[in-house]
């Protein structure tokens, strides 16, 4: 296993890290209202990629009272 890493800001590049989240929230647990929301946008997206392929995400985002992080998402693979 070759573990990468990748940030981006916004969702410009955000693919590769909404696969992995539509695939865990999405398919995994059926649960279409955690596909996005509006602090996608502003967030900034980890996805962390096997060699080429993305295996797993989280985000990170401000609010003006502090920092949060979500979206943790793991492929079972």
């Amino acid at each position: 296993m070759n573990i990468k890493s990748m940030w981006i800001d916004g969702l410009k590049g955000f693919e590769d890290a909404y696969s992995v989240h539509k695939d865990v929230f999405v398919i995994e647990q059926d649960d279409e209202k955690l596909e996005m929301d509006m602090n996608d946008d502003k967030s900034i997206h980890l996805t962390l990629y096997d060699e080429a392929t993305p295996v797993a995400t989280g985000r990170l985002f401000a609010d003006g009272e502090g920092f949060h992080i979500g979206r943790i998402s793991v492929l079972k693979e």
